[in-house]
């Protein structure tokens, strides 16, 4: 698992000064913070960037911070969303969640809360992937669980069928009798 400490964040306002300023305060705690003016460009930078977090401005130009909430959610599910508006409102805030958003935050805001709140998305968002990638394994152990052996050459043989289980490929399975020749295929298409 990752650590919070080795994050891509990506900062979505279309007031610069605003920006620069927590773009100060992010990358003073290690974090590595790419910068954009508006939701479109943002969706360029997601597109193309891991991002583990999203703050976005709610209202700018363009289009708004609930609308990239929906649209960065479909490119890249496990991102967390944090809105930031100075024009808060609970029927916002509410829509936001409803929506994905990891959080809410009215402008003015203090620096030791925005860190706060930042940790708790990407502890989150660590914590999503983690399961995602547990849930693999599961998955491929669980496909194999009728086997027995535990020696080199069984790890190999178990190690080639996940490879090649996912694919449509016509394999060639030999082997003296007994040794699980007609196992591997029913095991694999779990």
């Amino acid at each position: 698992m990752e650590t919070i400490d080795r994050k891509n964040i990506l900062l979505v306002d279309d007031h610069k000064p605003f920006r620069d300023s927590l773009t100060k305060i992010l990358s003073g705690e290690g974090w590595q913070i790419f910068g954009a003016n508006d939701g479109e460009e943002a969706l360029e930078i997601l597109r193309r960037e891991i991002i583990h977090l999203i703050l976005t401005d709610l209202k700018m130009p363009k289009m708004d911070g609930v609308e990239l909430l929906k649209v960065a959610k479909t490119i890249r599910a496990e991102v967390e969303v944090i809105l930031i508006t100075g024009y808060g409102t609970v029927d916002t805030a509410v829509t936001a969640m409803k929506d994905g958003a990891f959080d809410y935050i009215q402008k003015p805001f203090k620096p030791r809360e925005i860190l706060k709140l930042v940790r708790k998305a990407l502890e989150k968002q660590a914590l999503v992937v983690e399961n995602r990638m547990l849930q693999e394994k599961i998955k491929d152990f669980q496909r194999f669980d009728k086997i027995i052996g535990s020696s080199p050459a069984m790890k190999k043989v178990l190690e080639i069928v996940a490879q090649v289980a996912p694919s449509s490929a016509t394999v060639l399975i030999q082997g003296e009798s007994g040794t699980g020749k007609e196992v591997m295929p029913r095991r694999s298409t779990i």
